[in-house]
């Protein structure tokens, strides 16, 4: 299990194994390894992220944690994309995971789809806690191509 990471931005932990938040920064790979995070898993297309680390599989991978990559546009989400980070999440559900975007709505995302769709998780729950991340992400609200994803 792992712990709460409150200085990294965006931070939510859903369960002691699966959190989302916006981009870490170079120097908190350390501090999301000790805190028992095992995986890190960027859904940020490096396009649309301002704030992406070029070289973050090194600097996670040299604390031991795993890192994956799953671009998600945010302006068009791909389904099968979506859909590939949900099957990674459910493969990863035993080791605690830290999934990141730019600013954590993509990661709600990706989070509220796996949840409902692999999970016990009731939908209108998952839903508010989705929204309720995306209001502190101005600019990043539900959209039309979003609310289309999120209805399949």
């Amino acid at each position: 299990a792992a712990g709460p990471l409150p200085e990294i931005q965006k931070f939510h932990q859903y369960t002691p194994s699966l959190s989302v938040s916006g981009q870490p920064r170079r120097n908190q790979f350390a501090a999301i390894a000790a805190a028992g995070y095992k995986v890190v898993v960027n859904v940020a297309s490096a396009d649309s992220n301002p704030d992406a680390i070029g070289d973050e599989k090194k600097l996670v991978e040299a604390v031991g944690m795993e890192y994956y990559y799953i671009p998600l546009k945010w302006e068009k989400p791909d389904a099968q994309e979506a859909i590939t980070a949900m099957k990674l999440l459910d493969r990863l559900q035993n080791k605690p995971t830290l999934m990141h975007c730019y600013v954590g709505s993509r990661a709600s995302l990706v989070a509220y789809l796996y949840r409902t769709a692999y999970g016990a998780a009731v939908e209108a729950d998952e839903m508010a806690t989705m929204t309720g991340l995306w209001k502190l992400n101005k600019g990043y609200e539900l959209v039309d191509d979003v609310k289309a994803l999120v209805r399949k």
